[in-house]
């Protein structure tokens, strides 16, 4: 079965999400060649300037799109449970494949708390604070990086999600780089990691502000504008 591996909607690593009339040519191109889209939809929840676009599950007919989804983002990491959402034949086809014959779940404990969030409508008020304190990390990110990386880098606005992609002006090289961060007390993972190919995203990184406060998101893009000025320097 041939298929399709995608991140539509606050991609990791770039925070993109895929234009409406993209999403409705995928899903046409699913049905039409029989591929099946695997649509990771782990950051949906996470949205911070409204609603998150349609899954492209709701855009395909039924059978073109398995969607995944996650509580480890929008309740708590270490939980590690997620979700299904597909046609009536591939959730079935699922459910008979003896995976759960073992009990009724992959993990007991971590169903059992994700059901109790759901029952008492603590979910849904978790999810709201997370939105609201990972938006805050965001702004303060994205001013910080205006203010201490302009001039030297290009940098969208995630509408959600975890990250935020980086790409060097005049498409300087990397190398050597993290090295530098790391010397001024930050570090970012590089855009390499993300390619199969090591040629590629070699002028590119990766910030992520799910974990830290604003200050600290703020000090942080402080140090790699420092770096990246050294770094620059450097290499002319």
């Amino acid at each position: 079965m041939a298929f399709l591996y995608t991140v539509p909607t606050y991609n990791n690593p770039t925070g993109a999400s895929l234009a409406m009339d993209r999403r409705r040519q995928l899903a046409e191109l699913a049905s039409a060649e029989r591929l099946v889209i695997i649509e990771d939809d782990a950051y949906r929840e996470l949205s911070y300037d409204g609603s998150a676009p349609a899954s492209l599950w709701s855009l395909a007919e039924p059978g073109a799109v398995i969607r995944l989804g996650s509580f480890a983002k929008s309740l708590a990491p270490g939980l590690r449970s997620g979700f299904i959402t597909a046609d009536v034949a591939t959730i079935k086809r699922i459910r008979e494949s003896g995976l759960l014959d073992s009990g009724g779940a992959i993990s007991h404990f971590s169903s059992l708390v994700v059901a109790e969030f759901a029952r008492t409508g603590e979910y849904s008020r978790n999810v709201e604070q997370l939105r609201a304190a990972y938006r805050q990390r965001r702004d303060a990110l994205l001013a910080a990086l205006s203010e201490h990386l302009k001039g030297l880098a290009s940098w969208g606005r995630p509408a959600g999600g975890y990250f935020v992609w980086l790409t060097l002006l005049e498409s300087q090289s990397l190398t050597g780089f993290p090295g530098a961060a790391e010397a001024e007390g930050t570090a970012f993972m590089p855009g390499t990691a993300f390619y199969p190919e090591a040629s590629s995203g070699v002028d590119s990184l990766r910030l992520s502000f799910s974990r830290y406060p604003p200050e600290a998101l703020a000090e942080g893009a402080r140090r790699l504008g420092n770096a990246l000025r050294r770094h620059q320097a450097d290499v002319r």
